[in-house]
């Protein structure tokens, strides 16, 4: 009805259940491999029920990168939220990314190993979205402005830190607590466990299976049947093994080539 006031309903959810991510530009960083500055990303991970926060910086963000990120910031929490919302990006770094289908197998993958649920399709008014996005001007402010790391090295390990240490001793505006001694008290022991094997970074890609019944792979060859020439079929590869998939079912497994 027209001239009745604005309400805004906060979501909140379980411990445990819930973790927000989004990424955001973070400036010039020196790339000690490189020997030059080049732009960095901060990769921000939100408990959304205690705050605890985990951001990492870095120089871009292929799949590889992405997944790693988000084992990176399940080992510093000490364990795995119910679900992970990423519909927030706005990046175009990220973004194209996400309609990769090299990144889709790949967080499948991620998904299946730790268990937990990616909710990529929630669609969220901006007054619900608020516990990462905000983040961002927090990590620039308290965290970026008037440092000059040494490298970006030297920006991730200050950033574990002040998660722990200084943000995460401050009273959050909303929860009206501290989030890293909420998160110890009232959220870790209701995260998913860890796994007892490590996650296996994989890597994806879609091949041709050619006339001499080859595909190749990492610059090595790998046999199929005469049926499957001309084909495109996608490829899994971890450090042990070669798995060929063709419309998602598996038809022939190699030990991978040295």
């Amino acid at each position: 009805q027209m001239g009745l006031p604005k309400v805004t309903v906060r979501l909140e959810c379980l411990p445990g259940a819930e973790a927000q991510v989004d990424f955001g530009y973070a400036g010039m960083m020196y790339d000690p491999d490189l020997g030059r500055l080049r732009r960095a990303w901060a990769f921000v991970m939100v408990l959304s029920y205690s705050r605890h926060r985990f951001v990492r910086f870095v120089f871009g963000m292929d799949a590889l990168c992405w997944l790693d990120c988000h084992v990176r910031a399940f080992e510093f929490f000490g364990g795995v939220p119910g679900r992970v919302i990423i519909d927030n990006l706005k990046s175009g770094v990220v973004r194209p990314h996400l309609y990769d289908p090299v990144l889709h197998r790949g967080y499948a993958d991620l998904e299946r190993h730790y268990g937990f649920v990616v909710d990529p399709a929630k669609v969220r008014k901006p007054e619900h979205k608020g516990k990462v996005e905000r983040i961002f001007s927090v990590v620039r402010q308290q965290l970026l402005a008037g440092r000059n790391f040494k490298d970006i090295h030297e920006a991730n390990q200050r950033a574990l830190r002040w998660c722990k240490e200084e943000i995460g001793q401050e009273v959050h505006g909303t929860t009206k607590k501290r989030p890293y001694p909420t998160f110890l008290e009232e959220e870790k022991a209701f995260l998913l466990p860890l796994p007892d094997i490590p996650f296996e970074l994989p890597v994806w890609k879609e091949c041709t299976v050619h006339p001499d019944h080859h595909i190749v792979f990492d610059r090595s060859y790998y046999s199929l049947p005469t049926r499957y020439i001309g084909r495109k079929v996608w490829v899994r590869g971890t450090r042990k093994l070669v798995e060929v998939f063709l419309d998602h079912e598996l038809i022939k497994t190699h030990v991978r080539s040295k």
